[in-house]
């Protein structure tokens, strides 16, 4: 991994954590759509999946949340990992 990108997924992981603490309502302003349509690429998405997923399997994480928002639309939303390591249950 590039120091680049391993800074990027790092802000990704910041941001993705801001994003998590607000309150539920909030979540439901940022509708699904199509990576696509926002002028976004699935498979750069999914990349950057694997990348998440290539961390985890590594034990340098032990789970993640991945959440890209553009333009007021969720355009990718996947977990990967322990939700909690200790009771053995995963993110779904």
């Amino acid at each position: 991994m590039t120091r680049y990108f391993s800074s990027s997924l790092l802000s990704l992981f910041t941001i993705g954590s801001a994003l998590l603490s607000l309150p539920i309502s909030v979540h439901s302003d940022f509708p699904m759509a199509t990576p696509e349509s926002q002028g976004l690429s699935s498979e750069s998405l999914n990349e950057l999946g694997d990348v998440v997923q290539f961390y985890f399997d590594n034990e340098m994480i032990v789970g993640a949340e991945l959440l890209v928002i553009k333009n007021r639309c969720t355009v990718f939303h996947q977990a990967y990992g322990w939700m909690d390591r200790k009771k053995g249950n995963r993110w779904r």
